[in-house]
């Protein structure tokens, strides 16, 4: 059965290149679910850095823009390489973390939250361009939740600043001065519902990018990360249904997941060597990835390298102590 796996393919490198394995094998096609490259306004930002408006990218900033589990950052490092144009091999990582006891007890799940983790991590991509994460796990609850997320991609002749709580605009020189363009979004009404249709900054030249998905039956907006997310999830599907039908390469691969969960696993590899530098490709099997490993075969009682007749049989829903 072809697949479509969410994000991370799976939390380390020997478990990827399992998958990885298995699927080529087999012929299976395997589309992983990315969404974050996908959503529109990264895919216009990349046409307005193609097309030179902001002149040659020298960093890209992400502050508190992506959440989620402490120790994954593939959301953030997805974004990051996705800006840098580059491949994960050659980037070095540096990174800290900061654990605290906090007030809060729950997050948004009902989970203990303590200790908080915030972490700080600078990307060296192979072509110099800088990447930047800050993130802390508490970023769903009512501790962090109204923090400010934004994110910005600066260049040598302007720069693009938006993000899901910030006012997306390409901003840039013109003739010495600063000349501002506001992301504008073009939409048509169906069933009540605002369908995007085109996505531009109205610079010259033209910036925009287009929905390809604007006649699709879908339910645009009832996602609560809104339409943005709706195209990101057509998008996938639709590659996943051209790849089967028609032979097509899916966009974001098997390897292309193993590039940015390694950049992740690094950003923890560096955080526990207190922000030493550690550069890609890693090397053996890390302390972290060993955890990942000796903690599943803990749980359910299964070598995740096993029997796959018996890792398949385990009722992973099932509560152990």
């Amino acid at each position: 059965m072809h697949l479509l796996i969410e994000t991370p393919i799976a939390p380390t490198r020997a478990m990827v290149d399992f998958i990885g394995d298995v699927a080529s094998k087999s012929g299976i096609i395997v589309e992983v679910g990315e969404n974050s490259w996908r959503h529109p306004v990264h895919r216009l930002n990349r046409v307005a850095l193609d097309a030179g408006l902001i002149g040659k990218l020298l960093r890209a900033t992400i502050f508190h823009e992506m959440g989620g589990h402490p120790d994954m950052f593939y959301h953030a490092a997805n974004l990051l390489r996705y800006y840098a144009g580059v491949e994960a091999t050659g980037t070095t990582v540096r990174a800290l973390q900061m654990q605290s006891e906090v007030e809060l007890r729950l997050d948004a799940s009902g989970r203990l939250v303590n200790p908080e983790v915030w972490s700080q991590a600078v990307l060296t991509f192979a072509n110099g361009v800088l990447g930047m994460n800050t993130q802390v796990s508490t970023w769903s609850g009512p501790l962090r939740r109204s923090h400010p997320r934004t994110i910005t991609i600066e260049g040598t002749a302007g720069m693009i600043v938006g993000g899901r709580r910030s006012a997306n605009a390409l901003h840039r020189l013109e003739d010495q001065r600063e000349a501002i363009y506001p992301l504008v979004v073009d939409t048509h009404e169906r069933d009540g519902r605002q369908v995007p249709l085109r996505y531009s900054y109205e610079a010259q030249p033209l910036a925009q990018w287009a929905n390809p998905f604007d006649d699709w039956p879908i339910p645009y907006g009832e996602s609560p990360f809104g339409p943005e997310d709706d195209v990101a999830r057509a998008h996938e599907l639709h590659g996943l249904h051209e790849a089967i039908a028609h032979g097509q390469p899916v966009a974001y691969r098997v390897a292309d997941a193993r590039q940015d969960q390694e950049l992740s696993i690094a950003i923890n590899e560096s955080a526990r060597l207190e922000g030493a530098p550690v550069s890609l490709p890693l090397g053996p099997e890390t302390p972290w990835e060993r955890a990942q490993h000796d903690e599943f075969a803990k749980k359910w009682g299964r070598d995740p390298f096993g029997s796959p007749a018996e890792v398949a049989a385990t009722n992973f829903g099932a509560r152990r102590p």
